[in-house]
C-alpha cells in the first residue's frame, strides 16, 4: 500500500485521552526501528495532537507512507497525561514499550522497556489500521484479532505464511 490511517479506541474510557507525537514507523528488533522509517501522524486536518473522546474513537489523517506485506510496524505516542483504564486488545503476543521520557520514538529503542505484567502483549489504543493500495489489487490485512493472534499463537514472532496458503484452514498465524 501506499498510504495509512490509523484508528484509536477509547471506546472502553470513562474520560478523554489526549496524545501527541503519534508515529508511524518500520519495526526492527524490540523496540527499535528501521533508520529513517519513522513519520509523524496528524489528526483533524493537520494537528500534531489528538483527543479521543471518552467512549469514541479518533482517526489519523492519511499518511503516505509505502506499507510491504509481511513487515512489522509500530505505533507509538505520547499521552498527554496519565490513562487511568486504556482500551486495549489483551493478548496481542505482540510485546509493547514504554518510556519514561516525553519521546514517542528512538530509532535505537533506547530509554523504552517492555510492559510488564498484567498489561504485558496487549496492544493499547490502537483500533484499526487502514492501508491504501492501488487500484484492482486484492488485499489482505490482518490486524489482532483470533487468527492472527491469541490462544495457539507464538509471542513475538512473524510466522505469516509468505504464499498465504493456509488463509481459511483454520491456521492460526502471528503477528
Amino acid at each position: 500500500g501506499s498510504r495509512v490511517r490509523l484508528r484509536l479506541s477509547n471506546v472502553m474510557g470513562t474520560e478523554p485521552i489526549k496524545l501527541s507525537s503519534v508515529a508511524f514507523a518500520q519495526q526492527s528488533t524490540g523496540a527499535g526501528l528501521v533508520k529513517g522509517s519513522s513519520k509523524n501522524l496528524t489528526f483533524a486536518g493537520g494537528s500534531s495532537t489528538v483527543t479521543i473522546p471518552a467512549g469514541g474513537y479518533a482517526f489519523s489523517d492519511p499518511l503516505s507512507y509505502p506499507v510491504k506485506a509481511f513487515q512489522k510496524y509500530s505505533i507509538s505516542f505520547v499521552p498527554l497525561k496519565t490513562i487511568k483504564s486504556p482500551t486495549r486488545h489483551a493478548s496481542s503476543f505482540e510485546q509493547p514499550y514504554v518510556s519514561g521520557l516525553a519521546k514517542s520514538t528512538t530509532e535505537s529503542g533506547l530509554f523504552f522497556a517492555p510492559i510488564t505484567l498484567p498489561m504485558h502483549q496487549s496492544w493499547f489504543l490502537l483500533d484499526r489500521l487502514d492501508v491504501e493500495t492501488d487500484a484492482n489489487k486484492e488485499v489482505v490485512l490482518v490486524v489482532g484479532d483470533s487468527i492472527t493472534d491469541g490462544a495457539a499463537s507464538m509471542g513475538n514472532l512473524l510466522s505469516l505464511d509468505p504464499k498465504l496458503t493456509n488463509i481459511g484452514t483454520n491456521t492460526r498465524y502471528s503477528d
